[in-house]
């Protein structure tokens, strides 16, 4: 016994309001292209951690002083040493995550300048203002998390370099 194959009516996906359908017209998608998509994720997405990185490296000893009196004891040296050594982390990190060059890498170098600083400055539970930013701190973990999964894009150096991992 055959089996009837039944043809979906052919109607337009994208019309402009009083056109008229035709059976003949092709659909005509509009979307933004995904290599620019991407590009405009990853610059926003950099852009936070440049921000944290030049307020730390610029400001090294405010920075030093709040971590030392609210949320980490340690000597005022050990202090600077990690304020600015986070924010050197996470401008290299933010630079390769910009221009798509070894762009997993700098996701690397950003989650391990984020988790210490999520945990140490915003795990207070108690506080409503810093739970917003241990939960802004998680969303943008996820999307360097899908930076890490589908890599930086078309355009980028990565995609451009002969034997570079494809996601």
């Amino acid at each position: 016994m055959a089996t009837r194959r039944l043809e979906p009516a052919a109607v337009p996906l994208y019309t402009t309001p009083g056109a008229r359908a035709r059976s003949s017209a092709k659909p005509v998608p509009r979307k933004m292209p995904k290599p620019v998509a991407a590009l405009v994720g990853r610059t926003l997405l950099a852009s936070i951690f440049v921000a944290s990185a030049l307020t730390k490296i610029v400001s090294a000893e405010d920075v030093r002083d709040v971590l030392i009196a609210h949320y980490l004891p340690a000597s005022p040296a050990v202090g600077i040493a990690l304020v600015v050594g986070s924010g050197l982390l996470e401008l290299l990190g933010a630079a390769l995550l910009l221009l798509g060059y070894r762009a997993r890498f700098g996701v690397a170098l950003l989650v391990a300048a984020l988790i210490p600083a999520t945990f140490v400055y915003h795990f207070s539970m108690g506080e409503e203002n810093q739970i917003v930013h241990l939960l802004k701190n998680v969303s943008i973990l996820g999307g360097l998390i899908l930076v890490w999964a589908f890599g930086p894009g078309d355009l980028s150096f990565d995609a451009r370099r002969p034997g570079a991992r494809a996601p």
